[in-house]
């Protein structure tokens, strides 16, 4: 005789809401804080206080990007445990989108910029004495400097920040929030995010603002990341591209 052995029903995948999202958002800027502090104790053995952050700046940068992605994907592996891999990019948005959606993002990023570049920089132009971010001044730098912010803008922020901002972010805000309330908190966190680089040049913050409501418009519409980072990738192009032939 063969008795049936009754087997306890798989606990059911947790939903994934604001507050793992916002842990995730929190341990992403801890990992970046600790690449900084790293890169400044080694540097710190090797030059001087007054060349150390110009020397700094950019491989803790990037340290903080390539630390900070490693965390984030660990934090959402955990968040969703249970769940295959399809259903967490779909969750996140984690997809190509159509080629359509993708140059649709191409184009907006490229006229954003030119806006920017085109537009509001000649008509309020920033003083001599404009305070900037570290980042911004490395991009003014000539030779290693710029060629890693360059890398940096084009390469790393894009796909890392819209995963974080409009993929985790978004997803566990609109799941507590509401999608509608969702998309203005993860575009008002995106925009004070850079406010340290931009500071009180009231044009560049227009232009981060504006950046985050329309990938964000665009991440509503597509239901997907990929177009998002598409208009990030090509508004940071433009911005590249400005800097460069400015320069020489």
């Amino acid at each position: 005789m063969i008795e049936a052995v009754a087997t306890a029903p798989e606990p059911a995948a947790r939903r994934f809401t604001a507050w793992p999202a916002f842990t995730i958002l929190v341990a992403y800027f801890a990992a970046q804080l600790l690449a900084a502090i790293v890169v400044t104790l080694v540097a710190s053995g090797y030059y001087s206080p007054a060349r150390l952050e110009q020397v700094a700046i950019l491989p803790s940068v990037i340290l903080g990007f390539a630390l900070g992605a490693w965390v984030m994907v660990r934090m959402i592996r955990r968040s969703f445990a249970g769940r295959s891999r399809g259903e967490v990019f779909q969750s996140l948005g984690v997809s190509r989108g159509s080629w359509r959606a993708v140059a649709a993002g191409v184009g907006l990023g490229l006229a954003l910029a030119l806006a920017y570049v085109m537009v509001l920089i000649p008509h309020y132009p920033a003083p001599p004495d404009q305070p900037w971010g570290p980042l911004v001044t490395a991009a003014s730098a000539p030779g290693w400097q710029r060629h890693l912010w360059a890398l940096t803008a084009l390469l790393l922020a894009p796909p890392i920040e819209e995963l974080l901002f409009r993929g985790v972010l978004f997803e566990g805000f609109a799941n507590s929030w509401g999608q509608a309330r969702a998309a203005i908190a993860v575009t008002a966190i995106f925009t004070a995010f850079h406010l340290p680089e931009i500071r009180a040049y009231w044009p560049a913050i227009v232009g981060v603002a504006v950046v985050a409501t329309i990938t964000m418009v665009l991440r509503l519409v597509t239901r997907s990341i990929g177009p998002t980072i598409a208009l990030h990738a090509a508004y940071n192009f433009g911005l590249v591209f400005s800097v460069y032939a400015g320069n020489g």
